[in-house]
């Protein structure tokens, strides 16, 4: 039993809620020194090329790409109850980091900075980092609920795992090579991320069963329109 609860109950809730208020009380002491490391970090390497070239992909391609599958999902995905159930998280890990970023108000790098901000800076507040959050949701929840599932050896398993946690790990990483976010931004960001979708797995071990019933009982391809637009609107 206590093995179910940590695979599939509300286990996954209680390690992401100890992350986050560990790691929170953490931030609240040390925020300031992570803030000063970030920025001497992003100027020291900010002129390599390969750094240039590597982050770009990350910090743009994977992380808008992690926006728009959500949308094409809805209609290009077999299993529909589980599209919209990535959709209704996915909405729901954006409304509120955005809600975080304004009840912390945080400083970003790159406003201290002008050599940070000439890379390129977002008028929003930084703390949490936005692509951090997103894409660590959204690519372990594809991972977890679509790649590991499927039917093929184990070496592509760990495969589809290593590729997952370098798109994860380099996308927190560009943010803090461009001056976006200091460390302490990327590291709440991807807390955010982990319990984001350890809510939806939890909820979906609980009432997965049922959320299948209502899409398969009442979805059309007018719905999938209608969604599509909705989350366009949302976005």
């Amino acid at each position: 039993m206590g093995m179910r609860f940590v695979l599939n109950g509300f286990g996954y809730i209680t390690i992401a809620t100890i992350g986050l208020i560990v790691f929170s009380i953490i931030d609240g002491i040390k925020g300031d020194e992570y803030l000063t490391d970030s920025i001497n970090w992003s100027l020291a390497i900010k002129d390599i090329g390969f750094f240039k070239v590597w982050m770009w992909p990350f910090t743009h391609l994977f992380f808008q790409a992690a926006n728009l599958w959500v949308y094409i999902g809805l209609f290009m995905m077999k299993d529909k109850a589980l599209a919209f159930w990535l959709f209704y998280f996915k909405s729901l890990e954006t409304l509120l980091q955005n809600l975080i970023k304004l009840a912390y108000f945080d400083t970003r790098p790159c406003f201290l900075n002008q050599e940070l901000a000439d890379m390129g800076c977002s008028c929003s507040f930084g703390k949490i980092s936005g692509h951090a959050s997103t894409t660590f949701f959204f690519y372990l929840f594809i991972l977890t609920e679509y790649l590991l599932p499927l039917k093929r050896k184990v070496w592509l398993k760990i495969l589809f795992s290593f590729l997952t946690i370098v798109m994860i790990f380099f996308v927190g990483m560009s943010r803090i090579f461009y001056g976006s976010h200091s460390w302490n931004q990327v590291l709440l960001g991807w807390f955010w991320g982990f319990w984001i979708w350890a809510l939806s797995r939890s909820l979906w071990y609980y009432f997965g069963e049922d959320f299948i019933v209502f899409i398969e009982s009442g979805y059309d391809k007018k719905t999938a329109k209608v969604w599509f637009l909705l989350s366009g609107f949302l976005s």
